[in-house]
């Protein structure tokens, strides 16, 4: 778990799927930049949660979470090109949680390497 001023991220519960359905996977401004196609229905939105569950097992990627109502808002991720070098792999936030700093919070703190991937005082490379 990785912790901000105003979000969780964490790895995925099949109980979120109908969060991240309403709040992003079903959203066109969500997807209109990303690699992944709207999810249109419930019962896709379950088997989505579920191989977002089953990915996050093998990667630095989380749902993020709004602290203070505790829904899933969105997705983050980074990951290892070299020992201490890592890149982030996409940010993406519902439509209702943009323009409110919440990605620079991720950015922040995954620059920061207090999440597990750099050691101590020593930030992640850019």
């Amino acid at each position: 778990m990785i912790e901000t001023e105003s979000l969780i991220l964490d790895k995925a519960k099949f109980s979120d799927w109908k969060e991240m359905y309403c709040n992003v996977w079903s959203q066109p401004e969500s997807a209109k930049y990303m690699a992944w196609n709207l999810t249109t229905s419930e019962e896709n939105a379950k088997i989505r949660i579920l191989k977002t569950i089953a990915f996050q097992k093998e990667h630095d990627t989380y749902l993020v979470y709004e602290k203070s109502s505790g829904k899933a808002i969105g997705f983050a991720g980074v990951e290892k090109i070299e020992p201490y070098i890592y890149q982030e792999t996409g940010i993406c936030l519902g439509p209702d949680y943009v323009g409110k700093g919440f990605g620079k919070q991720i950015l922040q703190e995954f620059q920061s390497g207090s999440h597990g991937n750099a050691p101590p005082g020593k930030p992640l490379s850019d």
